[in-house]
């Protein structure tokens, strides 16, 4: 039996040999096993447990009629619970004793992993060093574990530029860290309703969006909003009751050809400062690149992370994830104050700037302290100062573009 931490939610765990008896394991709401619904058994009997005709009454009964004495801590969505981080593929720091989390949310796993962590250190991390915006991209990716343990906020990036200038290829080198192309990266081109449950299934990891100028330009604003707020909307039953509502905590990278405040000016809407809060906008160029590392232009070198990032993807977030739930005493006690220390380092060259400003520079601070935990456990090649620098850079080319 599994239930939820405040004791609702009731599931059966049910265990048993399928037709070609392979072991298998299927999770039931308990309150559809009673009355006269047929869901439960189609939910068995289509993942292969044999039930003679005629014979659902005993099975109901049997499967009432249990009272097992484990009992399941049921986990709807991934992230943290507790000290433990709970994705589709892995929880991290399962408890060895006593009871143990089991995700049970029916949404497609993000995590994903191909080849090794030496593999993405030596084809993706290797071409870090002396480019801060990809130093930069990188440490966004790790952030949103972080989140849990500081008055931080959800909140994003928005990178933006001319055609083929490297803007969607640092999204695809932000997703590796976690997993593949396919299951990190979504289109702006959405709904809000539907981008609901995309966001719950990244809680406490990061979510992609590509291309803003596909977006319905009267759903750009109210998107930036709902991912900031942490929230979707209230919505009813059949019955008129009203449904749990969904809910996360992430950072989001953002991609388009023009800054959000021009892709507003389209429809003639006003970029506020609480959607400059929400997301920043960066502008990025070609020149970005600075070091090559062998290759014979930018275009190259975009064409190998984009290539590596679809061979060599999650294992960072892995390593990462094993190294912050071993550790997560120390963080929990030292992460406030790293992050109100590294505010403060990027604010100097900023005095007396508008506390959107502030606000804004304390999510740049959060991605340093998220690079610069990676670099110590050696994660990553970039020394605490280059991430620092990367950091600095990324918030002056927002500052930039911050209205005064």
């Amino acid at each position: 039996l599994g239930r939820k931490k405040d004791s609702s939610s009731w599931m059966y765990f049910i265990e048993y040999h399928d037709r070609d008896g392979n072991h298998r394991t299927v999770t039931i709401p308990a309150d559809k096993v009673t009355g006269d619904g047929t869901e439960w058994l189609s939910t068995l009997t289509s993942s292969g447990y044999h039930c003679i005709a005629g014979n659902k009454a005993l099975l109901e009964k049997y499967i009432t009629s249990c009272n097992p004495e484990k009992r399941i801590r049921i986990v709807t969505r991934t992230g943290w619970a507790d000290t433990a981080f709970v994705t589709v593929a892995k929880i991290y720091n399962q408890p060895h004793e006593g009871e143990q989390y089991q995700l049970t949310s029916a949404a497609k796993g993000v995590t994903s992993q191909s080849g090794t962590l030496k593999g993405w250190q030596e084809k993706l991390g290797d071409l870090l060093p002396n480019n801060p915006l990809c130093q930069f991209t990188i440490c966004v990716a790790l952030s949103g574990p972080l989140l849990n343990f500081v008055p931080v906020g959800s909140g994003g990036f928005h990178f933006f530029g001319d055609s083929s200038c490297g803007k969607t290829t640092l999204l695809r080198l932000a997703s590796s860290v976690w997993g593949s192309l396919q299951d990190m990266i979504r289109a702006w081109r959405t709904t809000d309703n539907g981008l609901e449950g995309v966001a719950e299934a990244r809680n406490d990891l990061l979510l992609c969006l590509d291309e803003i100028h596909q977006a319905d330009t009267t759903k750009v604003a109210s998107i930036i909003y709902m991912l900031g707020n942490e929230m979707g909307k209230q919505r009813s039953t059949r019955t008129g009751q009203a449904r749990a509502v969904s809910s996360w905590r992430l950072l989001f990278l953002s991609s388009g050809e023009r800054s959000v405040e021009g892709k507003l000016k389209e429809l003639g809407k006003e970029y506020t400062a609480g959607q400059e809060v929400r997301l920043a906008s960066i502008p990025v160029k070609k020149e970005d690149v600075v070091d090559l590392h062998g290759f014979p232009d930018s275009g190259a070198f975009t064409q190998a992370i984009e290539q590596y990032a679809s061979e060599v993807y999650g294992t960072l977030g892995d390593a990462y994830l094993t190294r912050l739930t071993a550790e997560i005493e120390t963080v929990r006690e030292e992460l406030p104050s790293k992050l109100q220390t590294y505010a403060e380092t990027l604010l100097r060259p900023y005095p007396g700037c508008s506390s959107q400003v502030k606000r804004v520079a304390l999510r740049f601070a959060l991605c340093l302290c998220a690079g610069v935990y990676a670099s110590h456990w050696e994660l990553l090649p970039s020394s605490e100062m280059e991430l620092q620098q990367s950091v600095e850079k990324a918030l002056q080319e927002a500052c930039r573009v911050l209205a005064p």
